[in-house]
């Protein structure tokens, strides 16, 4: 039990600490992407989600959240919206969530829905973009409904921003992948030359 647990803990903080970080590298380095200041046209700490999701399976979603809610802590100066900071960690965190679950029940690679195991030897990049798919899909839906939900804040709600932001995380997290197994493959061919 005491493995199960640590096994939770370390998803739960890898998770949150990937997203935190790929979230300040974006604002810090890749912010020339950002069409607004919740919307970019490649957003790397998507790659983050999709990753830590098929890593880590359904407790990325709460690593996620709370990487979410520190980055949101950490940029805004008015605590007071602090209702409107949750429910985006909860959307967030709950999309992550979501997109295995259904993922799960589309894909062939998954197996079982309540604890998915997923076959990592056959994933293909097709399996990696129609999970990344999903993911876009539910994230910027469910942020644009909080956009929608919570007027007060002046966020911009549009077709245009909704399809940004699916793009966004799509090309974050999918050109993310292909540089990640490019590096990979560099790696294991220099590896054999060593050898």
């Amino acid at each position: 039990m005491i493995t199960k647990g640590r096994e939770i803990t370390n998803a739960i903080v890898v998770s949150a600490t990937a997203y935190f970080a790929l979230f300040a590298f974006h604002h810090y380095i890749l912010s020339g992407f950002d069409i607004t200041s919740r919307t970019a046209v490649f957003f790397v700490p998507a790659a983050a989600r999709v990753f830590c999701t098929l890593i880590f399976g359904y407790w990325a979603g709460l690593g996620i959240a709370i990487g979410t809610l520190l980055n949101s802590l950490i940029a805004t100066d008015n605590l007071e919206n602090w209702y409107y900071l949750a429910m985006l960690a909860i959307s967030v965190g709950s999309g992550c969530s979501l997109s295995l679950m259904f993922w799960a029940l589309v894909s062939r690679r998954v197996s079982g829905v309540l604890s998915p195991q997923i076959d990592y030897f056959s994933i293909t990049w097709r399996d990696i973009l129609g999970f990344s798919v999903i993911q876009a899909l539910l994230n910027s839906s469910f942020t644009h409904m909080l956009f929608y939900l919570f007027p007060d804040y002046q966020l911009d709600v549009s077709i245009y921003l909704l399809a940004v932001m699916f793009v966004g995380d799509l090309s974050g997290a999918f050109l993310i992948f292909v540089a990640s197994n490019i590096g990979y493959s560099f790696w294991l061919r220099a590896r054999k030359m060593l050898v």
